[in-house]
C-alpha cells in the first residue's frame, strides 16, 4: 500500500470528552444537521497544515477539520465543538500559520484557557490533537456525517442501534475510504456513539457520529490517521497500542463480490474486519490474539468461522454459501392467539450471532428484535441456533435450539406462557426515551412496540425537555390498545444544573417546565401549574455529574441532612433506575436514601424505571412500577385501562417496584399506600412472592425502618428454566409461586413504615442478551399510625 493508503484508515474523530453517560445529560445541539454536512463557507478559509498523501486543513472560523487525497477525489470534514454549562458551540480560534506540520491555536469563547494543538506525523501521514487547559466539566467533541459506511469499534463489533460504547479503536469503513480513531496507549478508552436517522430517511441523510476521548488532567490526545484500504488499516493501529502482529493470507470464495473479513479472538469478541480485494484475497498484519476468522456479505450472509492463528503459512480459506430460511411464530398456548414478543436468536457451537432488525429500525439490531405480528421470516447463515420468545418478566421464556441448513427453510413454533398474572395491577415504565429526545436514536414505533413486547401495560414518553406523545406510533403499526400512556417530559435542566425530573400527565397544550437558568423552586411551582394532581418523580437521584438531583444539593437522607434549598415537595423518588439495575450496589444506595427520607417522616412513594434510550441493550421494563387499581380499571375485564387512576395510584405508593419478582403485601389487611392502625406492637403481614421459572428468588425481608428486618428467609439457589411449560396454565401458575406465608411481626415503637424486599443473585445475561441484571422487587411502605 502507498503511504497515502495510510493515511485514510484512519481519519479520527474525537468527541464526548467529560466522563457523560449514554444517557446524556445535555441538550440537542441548536442545528444538528452541520456535522459532516455542507463545506464551509468562503469566508472562511482554511489553514493547511500538511501531509504528502493525506491533506489535512483546519477552519478556524467554523472549528471544522478537512482531508482530502491529493486528487481531491475524496473529502472529508469533521466539526469540533464544546459545551459548556449546557451549550453547545463551534471550536472557533484565530487564524495562525502551520509550522512544519504543526498548527498550534489559541482558541475563543469560552475555551481562552485552552491550546488546541494539530501536529501532521511525515512517516504516515497521522494527524494528533491535543487539547490542554480546558475549562473543567467542559465536553469536547468531534463528529462526522457517516454517510453508507458502519462503525466497527473492538471487541464490540459492529455498532447499529447501540448508541453508545467505549473502546481503543473505532473504523468507519465504506470499503473505498475507510476511517479510523485510536487513544493514546497510556489514555482512557474513546467513547463513541452513533445516532440514526429517521426510520424514514436515507441512513446517511442525517446519521451522525461522535467519538471522544474523556477528559484526563486537562489534557485530551487522539491519534488520527488515514489510509486507502482497511487491510492496510489494522497493523499500524494495533502496532501503536502495542499488540504483537502477524501477517495472514486468504481467499473468500461462494461470491464474485467484495466481503468483510472479521477475525475473533479466542473468547469470540471481534478484534479486527477489512474488505477483501477484488477476487476476494486477502492479506493483512492482524493480533495474534485473533484465531478465528469469517466473512460476510451481510448478516445473513456469511462464512462458517475457520480456526487460525496469524503467522501460519497455509492460508485461509472462507466459503460463503447461500444460508437458509426461517420462520418463527410466536403462540400463546392457552389462547392459540399469536402474541406481541421479543425474540432472541443467539449463535451456538461455533456459529455467529445474527444481526435482526425490526420493522422500523433504520439498522439491524443484534440478536434482538420485536415482532409486531408474533411472526417473522429471516435468512440466516447455515448453523446451529438458541431461539428464544419473551414477552417480559410475567411470562416463561421459551426456548429450543435449531439447525439451520443452506437453501432449507426451517420452522419454529415458540408459546411462552403468562405464568405470573397481575389481574388488579398495572405495570408501568414511568420514565423512557425515543426520538425526539436528543440522545435516543430509536424511533418511537420501535419504542412503543419494545415496551408493548416487554409486557409493559403504561409507560411516560420522557423525552428530554420536550412533551412525548405515542399516538402516532401506535396508530401506525395499528396497536392502538395494547398500551395504555399520558403525555410526560424529563425536565432536563442546565446552567445551571440542577437535576432531573419526570412530569406527568401533560395536557397537549402543555408547557414544558423551566429547565435551562432556572431554580429547584421555580421547577416544583410550574411543574404543577394548571393541575394540581401532576406527578413530580426525582429521577436517578444519584447520577453523577450534575445529573442527579441528591447528589447536586448534597441530601443525605441516612444522616437526617436536607440542606437549606433543597425543595422536597415532589411526590416519587425513582429508587431504581435502569442506568444502574447492573449494578446492585448503587440500587441499593438510593434504596438506603429513600428508607432514610421514611424515617423522617416523609411520605414518598417509590418508583422502577428503565430510563431506556435503546433497543438492544437497557431493555425497556426493567425495572418498572406496579400499581393497584383493580382489574376493572386495570383493563383487565375488557375494559381499557383508567390512565387516571394509574396516575394516581402512582402517586400514592399504591404498588411496588421490581426487575423481577412480583410481590402482594399486606400488613393486617393494610396494602402498600395505605395506613396501618396498630395497638400495641403486634401485626401480621401476609407476603407472596411470584416469579417466571428463568427468573431468581433468593433472599425476602420484611423491614421497619432503616437496617430494621422484622423477618428475613432465605430461599434454596434454582438454575434458570426456560423451555414448554407443560401442564394446565393453573399448575403453571401455582409453579411460579415461591413464598406465600403469614408472618408475626412485632413493630418496633418508632417504627413508622413497613416494606417488603426481595432480591435474587442469578443475572438474567445467562438467558436474556446483554442483561447483566441481578432480579429485585421491594414494595412501598405501609404506613404505621398508632
Amino acid at each position: 500500500m502507498t503511504a497515502g493508503g495510510r493515511a485514510w484508515a484512519a481519519i479520527g474523530v474525537c468527541a464526548v470528552m467529560a466522563l457523560v453517560l449514554a444517557h446524556d445529560n445535555l441538550p440537542a445541539p441548536a442545528d444538528e444537521g452541520m456535522f459532516g454536512m455542507p463545506p464551509p463557507p468562503r469566508a472562511d478559509p482554511p489553514i493547511n497544515i500538511g501531509g504528502k498523501h493525506a491533506r489535512w486543513s483546519f477552519h478556524p472560523a467554523t472549528g471544522r477539520i478537512a482531508i482530502t487525497t491529493p486528487e481531491e477525489q475524496a473529502r472529508r470534514e469533521l466539526e469540533m465543538s464544546v459545551v459548556v454549562d449546557g451549550l453547545e458551540r463551534p471550536v472557533s480560534a484565530a487564524r495562525s500559520p502551520a509550522v512544519d506540520g504543526k498548527l498550534r491555536l489559541a482558541l475563543g469563547a469560552p475555551l481562552e484557557t485552552a491550546t488546541l494543538e494539530l501536529t501532521v506525523n511525515p512517516k504516515d501521514d497521522g494527524l494528533s490533537l491535543v487539547l490542554e487547559h480546558a475549562p473543567p466539566g467542559c465536553l469536547f467533541k468531534l463528529a462526522t456525517a457517516p454517510g453508507l459506511a458502519t462503525l466497527f469499534v473492538p471487541p464490540h463489533g459492529e455498532v447499529t442501534d447501540l448508541g453508545e460504547v467505549r473502546g481503543r479503536i473505532a473504523v468507519l469503513d465504506d470499503a473505498v475510504h475507510p476511517l479510523a480513531v485510536f487513544s493514546a496507549p497510556a489514555g482512557p478508552e474513546l467513547t463513541l456513539a452513533l445516532r440514526s436517522p429517521e426510520f424514514s430517511q436515507q441512513p446517511a441523510a442525517h446519521s451522525r457520529i461522535t467519538f471522544g476521548v474523556p477528559e484526563l488532567r486537562g489534557r485530551v490526545e487522539a491519534r488520527l490517521l488515514t489510509g486507502e484500504s482497511s487491510e492496510e488499516l489494522w497493523g499500524p493501529l494495533y502496532t501503536t497500542l502495542g499488540q504483537p502482529l502477524a501477517r495472514i493470507k486468504g481467499r473468500v470464495t461462494g461470491t464474485n463480490e467484495r466481503t468483510k473479513v472479521v477475525g475473533l479472538d479466542a473468547a469470540g469478541k471481534p478484534l479486527l474486519r477489512f474488505w477483501t480485494e477484488r477476487g476476494g484475497t486477502f492479506e493483512v498484519d492482524a493480533p495474534v490474539a485473533a484465531v478465528r476468522w469469517y466473512a460476510m456479505l451481510e448478516a445473513a450472509h456469511a462464512s462458517a468461522p475457520v480456526s487460525h492463528t496469524p503467522g501460519s503459512r497455509e492460508e485461509v480459506h472462507l466459503e460463503i454459501k447461500p444460508g437458509g430460511q426461517l420462520e418463527v411464530r410466536v403462540v400463546d398456548p392457552d389462547t392459540k392467539a399469536q402474541m406481541i414478543a421479543r425474540l432472541v436468536i443467539r449463535g451456538v457451537e461455533g456459529t455467529i450471532d445474527p444481526s435482526i432488525r425490526s420493522d422500523f429500525r433504520v439498522r439491524a439490531g443484534g440478536p434482538v428484535c420485536d415482532l409486531r405480528t408474533g411472526e417473522a421470516t429471516m435468512t440466516l447463515t447455515a448453523g446451529r441456533y438458541r431461539v428464544a420468545a419473551t414477552k417480559g418478566l410475567e411470562w416463561s421464556l421459551d426456548q429450543t435450539t435449531v439447525d439451520v441448513a443452506n437453501g432449507r427453510t426451517t420452522t419454529v413454533v415458540l408459546e411462552p406462557r403468562h405464568v405470573v398474572p397481575t389481574p388488579t395491577t398495572v405495570g408501568c415504565d414511568l420514565h423512557v426515551h425515543a426520538r425526539p429526545s436528543f440522545d435516543a436514536n430509536i424511533s418511537a414505533e420501535d419504542r412503543v412496540l419494545s415496551l408493548i413486547s416487554a409486557g409493559v401495560d403504561f409507560a411516560i414518553p420522557t423525552e428530554h425537555n420536550m412533551i412525548g406523545d405515542y399516538t402516532s406510533a401506535l396508530e401506525s403499526q395499528k396497536l392502538q390498545g395494547q398500551l395504555a400512556w399520558v403525555r410526560g417530559v424529563e425536565v432536563t435542566t442546565y446552567n445551571p444544573r440542577i437535576g432531573h425530573f419526570g412530569v406527568f400527565p401533560l395536557g397537549k397544550n402543555a408547557a414544558v417546565p423551566p429547565y435551562r437558568g432556572t431554580n429547584i423552586g421555580t421547577i416544583m411551582k410550574e411543574s404543577r401549574k394548571g393541575d394540581a394532581s401532576r406527578v413530580i418523580v426525582v429521577h436517578h437521584p444519584r447520577l453523577p455529574l450534575s445529573i442527579g438531583y441528591f447528589t447536586v444539593f448534597n441530601i443525605e437522607p441516612k444522616l437526617g441532612k436536607i440542606p437549606t434549598g433543597a425543595r422536597m415537595d415532589f411526590d416519587v423518588v425513582e429508587v431504581y433506575n435502569g442506568y444502574e439495575v447492573h449494578d446492585r450496589p448503587k440500587v441499593e444506595v438510593v434504596l438506603g436514601d429513600w428508607f432514610g427520607l421514611l424515617d423522617l417522616g416523609k411520605r414518598y412513594a417509590a418508583s422502577g424505571s428503565s430510563d431506556s434510550h435503546k433497543l438492544q441493550f437497557q431493555w425497556a421494563g426493567y425495572p418498572r412500577t406496579y400499581v393497584e387499581v383493580g382489574p376493572k380499571k386495570g383493563g383487565d375485564v375488557g375494559s381499557t385501562i383508567d390512565t387516571a387512576a394509574v396516575v394516581a395510584a402512582v402517586k400514592a405508593g399504591r404498588g411496588f417496584v421490581t426487575s423481577g419478582p412480583v410481590l402482594a403485601f399486606d400488613v393486617s389487611g393494610a396494602r402498600p399506600g395505605e395506613e396501618m392502625k396498630l395497638r400495641g406492637s403486634s401485626a401480621v403481614a401476609h407476603l407472596r412472592v411470584s416469579a417466571a421459572p428463568w427468573i431468581d428468588v433468593r433472599t425476602i425481608e420484611i423491614m421497619a425502618g432503616t437496617g430494621r428486618a422484622l423477618f428475613r428467609t432465605t430461599l434454596p439457589a434454582q438454575s434458570a428454566i426456560v423451555g414448554k411449560e407443560e401442564g394446565t396454565l393453573e399448575e403453571a401458575v401455582a409453579r411460579s409461586v415461591r413464598f406465600d406465608q403469614t408472618v408475626p411481626l412485632t413493630i418496633p415503637a418508632d417504627a413508622k413504615w413497613i416494606v417488603a424486599v426481595v432480591r435474587g443473585d442469578r443475572a438474567y445475561d445467562e438467558v436474556l442478551p446483554f442483561m447483566p441484571v441481578q432480579p429485585m422487587a421491594f414494595t412501598n411502605p405501609v404506613w404505621v399510625v398508632r
